[in-house]
């Protein structure tokens, strides 16, 4: 599961991504390192990592610069311990918050939805 909470303030507005991660059984994972690549504006890619706690949760903050209007999220590598394999095609289903977005049904970053994209528009003010 992920889900995001982008707030504004002053000159910087803030990308928090949460992700829980868990086996079929719904048993939530720990010491899985997730390695996302986000690119603003089209361009510029970045990389940061993240390990699952004993809760399974998995933390990124980014501060990002007015100028940056979008940004897209990508899972570039999941590193699990010895004898677990990651499954893109078990993520969370994309829900589109506006309703139009061709991806609602999706597996989020599996083949159909590769990518997360989220603009300053959705930030909270």
């Amino acid at each position: 599961r992920i889900s995001s909470k982008l707030t504004s303030s002053g000159n910087k507005w803030k990308v928090k991504l949460l992700f829980i991660l868990k086996n079929a059984n719904k048993d939530k994972l720990s010491d899985i390192t997730l390695e996302v690549q986000y690119t603003k504006n089209l361009s510029t890619d970045k990389t940061k990592t993240c390990t699952s706690s004993s809760k399974g949760k998995c933390k990124l903050n980014l501060k990002v610069s007015p100028k940056v209007q979008e940004m897209t999220l990508e899972i570039t590598d999941v590193d699990t311990p010895s004898g677990l394999s990651y499954d893109a095609e078990s993520n969370t289903k994309f829900v589109s918050i506006n309703g139009e977005n061709t991806k609602t049904g999706c597996r989020l970053f599996s083949g159909g939805c590769s990518s997360y994209q989220i603009s300053l528009d959705d930030a909270e003010r």
